[in-house]
């Protein structure tokens, strides 16, 4: 008898995972200030997000885990909406968010692994 409770609860366990998983399928954001950049659609595309008005351009580098490197701006600024790269097969390694200052180094967040 305990053996079909077993049998029973890992179904009942794999479903329950199963539905979780597109809640967790995000990864941490990563803030520069208030401008941010994650991942989503389980770590195969970036997204970034201009949160501040301050004539700053933002965007969000990152590695896919083969080695290429990408970035992904947004392009309308603060209010706008957020921008998302393309997908990516090889699934995202790292990525980081970047404020880009006239004429100075570039703001940068530390890079988030996955």
């Amino acid at each position: 008898m305990v053996h079909n409770k077993r049998r029973l609860s890992l179904p009942f366990l794999l479903a329950a995972w199963l539905m979780l998983l597109p809640v967790v399928a995000n990864s941490a954001e990563v803030y520069q200030g208030e401008d941010v950049s994650y991942a989503t659609d389980a770590n195969r595309r970036v997204v970034v997000c201009d949160e501040e008005s301050d004539s700053h351009g933002v965007h969000a580098d990152y590695y896919t885990f083969t080695g290429a490197n990408w970035r992904v701006d947004d392009l309308d600024g603060m209010g706008g909406y957020c921008w998302q790269g393309e997908f990516r097969s090889a699934g995202i390694g790292r990525h980081r968010t970047v404020e880009e200052v006239n004429n100075w180094p570039d703001y940068k967040s530390a890079w988030s692994y996955h």
